[in-house]
């Protein structure tokens, strides 16, 4: 994984502080850090670790002008994606309904009653079926031109390394959703579009196909699996139990659903207002832009 960090960080063991040997702005790192990890991204692995021995004889593809760096481009070119993801977000945002942070009166019920809530304990094996795995996949079987997802056992990019054209986990009317689970990091993913797997991976079937409440499970349960570094971690994270909200001695989805809807738009809030002091900027350019044009 390759970061751009602009702020004092804290590194840990097999990490590596690559500093540029010229001066770029943030825009630019951006830029730098993405065309590294997409050099690098399908040759490294747990297998062969991407040690800084090895990634710093790799070439990168960047953008040249009369035989030199064209910086002015790839500034541009963020800056512009940057405009262009932030209006997309927006009307995301808007037609998902999710511009909308104000709780309702059950959302807000159901953040203000959770010290009343009553609570049950359910192994995980009550909540998930393990699925068997029979087409592991390599990275050497991914490609961008594909459309089906591979989940590896990655943090990033939602445990997605890359993409195949012959899923093995079918996502259809019976079985709309399943979950992920990283063996070697511990990470959980939703998955509701069909896909595959690489090696380190577990795939399980819910008992419920609620978003909502799959993300308030999984957050309960991946805090009853301990860090015990670069092992798999799949041997504690069967026989955990988890504690859920219950009524009348049954799990209560509904409470969960809008328990996570009402945290999900406290989260919003600040994204909304973020966007909307973006685009308002961005229109401000364009404006000053189209008057020093006219004039």
């Amino acid at each position: 994984n390759v970061y751009t960090q602009t702020k004092k960080s804290v590194f840990l063991y097999n990490e590596y502080l690559i500093k540029h040997k010229f001066f770029v702005n943030e825009k630019l790192l951006y830029f730098l850090t993405t065309s590294i990890f997409k050099s690098i991204k399908l040759k490294f692995g747990y297998e062969n670790k991407a040690g800084w021995d090895k990634v710093k004889k790799e070439r990168i593809k960047l953008p040249t002008q009369n035989g030199e760096i064209d910086f002015d481009f790839m500034e541009s070119f963020i800056a512009e994606l940057e405009a262009e993801r932030i209006a997309e977000l927006s009307a995301y945002l808007t037609v998902s309904g999710m511009d909308n942070y104000e709780l309702s009166d059950e959302e807000r019920q159901a953040v203000e009653g959770l010290d009343k809530v009553e609570w049950g304990e359910y192994k995980v094996s009550e909540l998930f079926t393990l699925q068997k795995i029979t087409k592991m996949l390599s990275k050497e079987d991914l490609s961008d031109k594909y459309s089906f997802p591979a989940y590896s056992s990655e943090s990033i990019n939602n445990g997605i390394i890359g993409y195949t054209d012959k899923p093995e986990f079918i996502c259809n009317d019976e079985h709309p959703v399943f979950v992920t689970f990283g063996d070697h990091t511990r990470t959980f993913n939703i998955a509701y579009n069909s896909f595959s797997v690489l090696d380190n991976v577990k795939v399980l079937l819910p008992f419920t196909n609620s978003y909502r409440a799959l993300l308030w499970i999984i957050t309960a349960w991946k805090k009853q699996i301990p860090n015990i570094g670069y092992a798999r971690h799949w041997k504690i994270a069967k026989d955990c139990v988890v504690s859920l909200p219950t009524k009348n001695n049954q799990i209560d989805l509904e409470f969960m659903q809008r328990f996570i809807s009402a945290i999900q738009k406290l989260a919003i809030k600040d994204v909304v207002l973020y966007t909307d002091k973006k685009i308002a900027a961005a229109k401000k350019v364009v404006e000053e832009i189209n008057h020093d044009a006219q004039n």
